[in-house]
């Protein structure tokens, strides 16, 4: 939903196109292009943390750590620094660092069978020491993308994440006593998660594109997570969108 009409979009388009293919053939160079740069910064940004099959391909290769090549990119970004991090939330001892290692498998493979590990060397000895996780992404997307249509979101419609528990993290980081209902049973994981995602990319958004969603647009609010206690239930069972009727 936009703040001008069909037509007068239409016409505006136009009028871009005109003078862009004018710039090209007069002077050999477009004006609009530093305005297109940092329009599109955004878009670039939020497709380089996804890690976006349109900037390169999923690695997708045998072994847990994809090495990446310059036709594949190793796993999302925002996958190893953030969603990881975002789950376990502070830890007690200060003087353990938590690192991740996010790399792109499709989620249903079987041979080889990639999940997600962790290692620590914390128990061994008091003072600083390091958690080493290993992530699991797949991104899906729209099938109707490849007819490059236009009507379909660019990004990924769900990222299908393999996550250490939260109370696994807490435990190797000393912290024996860590309750997995109280840090995996809340219901909220995933849906915090996507919230901080929404709250980036609203960062991102210009000005007007801010105006137009809070004034505009359709509001999206995040639900509770719906447990699945089964894994090849998880995969088949996709992320839902209900559009409310109002």
């Amino acid at each position: 939903m936009g703040d001008i009409s069909d037509a007068d979009a239409r016409d505006l388009v136009g009028q871009s196109m005109t003078k862009f293919i004018d710039d090209i053939l007069t002077h050999g160079v477009s004006s609009t292009s530093k305005a297109t740069d940092s329009y599109m910064t955004p878009f670039v940004n939020a497709m380089t943390q996804e890690g976006s099959s349109i900037m390169k391909e999923p690695c997708y290769q045998s072994d847990i750590i994809n090495v990446p090549t310059p036709d594949c990119l190793k796993g999302s970004p925002w996958v190893e620094e953030r969603a990881l991090k975002s789950l376990v939330g502070d830890l007690s001892d200060p003087q353990v660092t938590l690192v991740n290692s996010d790399n792109f498998h499709r989620a249903s493979t079987v041979f080889p069978y990639h999940h997600p590990q962790l290692t620590s060397d914390c128990d061994d000895h008091s003072g600083p020491c390091e958690i080493d996780h290993i992530s699991i992404t797949q991104n899906i997307y729209s099938k109707l993308n490849e007819l490059d249509l236009g009507t379909t979101p660019i990004a990924a419609t769900s990222m299908r994440v393999k996550l250490k528990s939260s109370t696994s993290v807490h435990v190797a980081a000393r912290e024996p006593d860590a309750d997995f209902d109280t840090l995996d049973r809340k219901l909220t994981e995933c849906q915090t998660m996507n919230e901080e995602i929404f709250d980036w990319a609203y960062a991102q958004a210009g000005k007007t594109a801010q105006d137009l969603y809070t004034n505009l647009g359709e509001k999206l609010i995040e639900q509770p997570d719906k447990e699945q206690p089964n894994g090849g239930l998880w995969i088949i069972q996709e992320l839902e969108w209900n559009e409310a009727k109002d």
